[in-house]
């Protein structure tokens, strides 16, 4: 459906530029970072209160 909406050529060159941000290792720290953060505030809820009384601001 997807290629039928916006073109073959354009979703391949879509998903090329996504496979190609998967490669630079500064923005796969990033992303690992930010949903670590996410896993430990699901696993661990006080933690938001702790983030917020110190001041931390996340994504």
């Amino acid at each position: 459906v997807i290629k039928i909406v916006l073109g073959k050529s354009n979703v391949q060159n879509g998903l090329q530029m996504i496979f190609r941000y998967f490669q630079d290792p500064l923005l796969n720290k990033q992303l690992f970072y930010m949903i670590l953060d996410e896993v430990l505030l699901q696993l661990f809820p006080e933690l938001q209160a702790h983030f917020e009384k110190a001041n931390i601001r996340l994504p």
